[in-house]
């Protein structure tokens, strides 16, 4: 939002070539999208009696059911603002998932993260979402609707979605709030393995004393 403002003061060459860079960049995103979707289903098809062109046709038809009803969406949201920014807030709950994930998935890649610990993470952040909805609004059931930002349910406070200051906070607590429950939680693992290693050389030194003894 903080963007937004700040463009909304600038003059109109720089807002138009924001807009064009911008239409770049996602165009580019949903480029490389529809290609693997196409390759995908094109590789599946393969599989089955359809020849090669078949296939490549099928994918093709694929392609066009998908953006039809994308390029509708889009001109629709043009005319009604609502619709537009319902579309913004259902992407924003796409990302607010997609990071409530990503920290564990990322840390998941240093050798001293535990398998366990990164899916402790991703639910501590899955619960963090729910209990802010929670303790907010009193009820189990908008702790569920805080999963779409309050943008989309029964519950309709006077902020939610994108405008919502809650949004910016919870953004800024998933990554930290996930990063440690992905790190407390392995680091207790790594601790119980060694723990672990150390009784059974404990163990395997009590037993092999023993026999000794028992020889002589």
């Amino acid at each position: 939002l903080a963007f937004f403002d700040l463009l909304s003061t600038q003059n109109a060459g720089i807002q138009g070539l924001v807009f064009a860079l911008a239409v770049c960049m996602v165009a580019s995103t949903v480029d490389s999208l529809q290609t693997g979707l196409i390759s995908v289903l094109s590789k599946d098809i393969l599989g089955t009696t359809l020849t090669q062109v078949q296939s490549l046709i099928v994918g093709q038809l694929f392609l066009v059911a998908v953006n039809v009803p994308a390029i509708i969406m889009a001109s629709e949201s043009t005319k009604d603002p609502a619709l537009g920014w319902n579309i913004i807030n259902l992407f924003l709950v796409a990302d607010l998932i997609a990071l409530s994930i990503a920290m564990p998935i990322f840390m998941g890649m240093v050798p001293m993260m535990t398998q366990n610990g990164a899916f402790a993470g991703c639910f501590a952040g899955l619960l963090m979402i729910m209990g802010f909805g929670w303790v907010e609004f009193g009820t189990f059931v908008a702790g569920l609707e805080m999963f779409t930002l309050m943008a989309f349910g029964n519950i309709k406070p006077l902020e939610y979605g994108l405008g919502a200051s809650r949004t910016c906070i919870i953004f800024v607590l998933l990554p930290i709030v996930t990063g440690v429950v992905t790190y407390v939680v392995s680091w207790m693992e790594r601790v119980a393995e060694k723990f672990s290693v150390n009784d059974g050389t404990a163990e395997k030194a009590a037993l092999a004393v023993g026999q000794q003894d028992v020889t002589v």
